[in-house]
């Protein structure tokens, strides 16, 4: 067994325990948002110890912070509620309403985890895990069944592969990207999946050229190989691509963000 071809194993293995890792958690400390559960257990498999690292840094949501979030939202309820005329007659603490003095410190505790206040990296490494969920979802489809499916026709190059992986990862990242801003923007079903394909259309295209970059440079070095679905060592080139995609997806998702094109996650 060669360097290479055991090194792929090790890497392989790291990505699928980081997903079961990331899968666990997940059972315990469900998201917010539901798409983000498939999302970050497919940033595992591709992604292994960094995924596995901005799951626990910024992506978990640890039982009990969903309560004092629900605290905080209670409190601004409260406080646009008030009149304002009674509250400038209040002369202590006592006049607050209870629960308002029991939301105060959950919303001071965690007023920084709030979805507008999260730094702008974090909004952009998590739009473009986003982005490469839906990617690596239509390449494990595309690769595996497409390319048993073409080599039947007799019609298996790689211009084709990577047409019908372009085109499933396109139709899976809208759905993806529907899923995440329909809960934010009540907004009707033609229009807001018009917005996810305007979104996602950028944002995935930048993932798959430097998927696409990082094939091309592999088959110059190694000239004369093709890896096929059926090696492992095509996985780990694989997992390698999704990296490079993700360099190339995260300034593009840091612009759509910027700009407001697209929402912060």
């Amino acid at each position: 067994m060669g360097f290479w071809h055991l090194f792929s194993i090790i890497y392989l293995l790291s990505g699928f325990i980081s997903a079961l890792i990331i899968s666990f958690s997940l059972y315990s400390n469900p998201q917010r948002m539901k798409i983000m559960v498939p999302v970050w257990v497919l940033t595992g498999l591709w992604a292994s110890i960094f995924g596995l690292f901005c799951y626990f840094r910024f992506g978990i949501n640890r039982k009990g912070e969903e309560y004092d979030t629900i605290a905080m939202a209670d409190m601004d309820m409260h406080m646009s509620d008030m009149d304002m005329t009674n509250m400038s007659g209040m002369t202590n603490m006592g006049d607050m309403h209870m629960g308002d003095m029991h939301a105060m410190p959950a919303m001071k505790k965690k007023k920084k985890q709030r979805g507008h206040t999260r730094p702008m990296w974090q909004k952009s490494v998590l739009s473009a895990f986003h982005c490469g969920a839906g990617c690596t979802l239509a390449d494990i489809i595309g690769e595996s069944g497409g390319y048993l499916w073409l080599n039947k026709i007799e019609g298996w190059n790689i211009a084709w592969q990577w047409g019908l992986d372009y085109l499933l990862a396109l139709l899976i990242g809208v759905l993806f990207q529907y899923a995440a801003i329909h809960p934010m923007q009540k907004m009707s079903f033609g229009k807001t999946l018009s917005r996810a394909f305007k979104i996602d259309f950028f944002s995935l295209t930048s993932w798959q050229i430097g998927m696409y970059v990082c094939a091309w440079f592999i088959f110059f070095v190694f000239p004369g190989h093709l890896f096929h679905a059926d090696s492992i060592m095509f996985w780990f080139i694989m997992q390698i691509a999704m990296s490079v995609g993700f360099l190339f997806a995260y300034p593009t998702n840091y612009i759509l963000i910027k700009t407001g094109i697209k929402p912060g996650m």
